[in-house]
């Protein structure tokens, strides 16, 4: 159906083959999971830590699920709901995530995928803003609706 190919310039696209396939919803969430693992992996960021998993599941919430995600503070317990965690565990294990993807001395990579979404002119995202700037990058990436 769908072919995912990673090239050297770790520049993600889908490309289709002959003819329009149409996508329900589950196969369409697989693609963007596995996209969004690429991405993760592209960045450095290890998939043991637990962080990884929180991270993973909030931008995946925010992409099927934007409207939870407006404020921080809704978009955290919706997604600490749904793991069944305390909002500090989650912030914590988030936090060593993205601490790996800031450290990992991939700005440019960074840069490249978000350009449109932030500029390091202001500085570094917070966890909610990464969460937010990605789940908005997949989704229209993907055209999710």
């Amino acid at each position: 159906m769908y072919q995912i190919r990673c090239n050297m310039n770790d520049i993600f696209f889908i490309e289709r083959w002959k003819g329009t396939i149409a996508m329900d919803k589950k196969e369409q969430q697989k693609l963007i999971s596995y996209d969004l693992d690429c991405i993760l992996a592209k960045m450095d960021v290890p998939k043991h830590l637990v962080g990884y998993k929180y991270l993973h599941f909030a931008i995946m919430q925010a992409v099927i699920n934007p409207i939870y995600f407006r404020k921080q503070n809704d978009g955290f317990k919706f997604v600490t709901e749904q793991l069944e965690i305390s909002v500090s565990a989650f912030k914590d294990g988030v936090k060593r995530a993205t601490t790996c993807f800031w450290e990992s001395n991939n700005v440019d990579k960074m840069v490249g995928f978000f350009r449109n979404y932030f500029s390091m002119k202001c500085g570094v995202p917070s966890d909610f803003e990464l969460i937010t700037y990605m789940a908005s990058y997949l989704r229209t990436k993907h055209d999710y609706v």
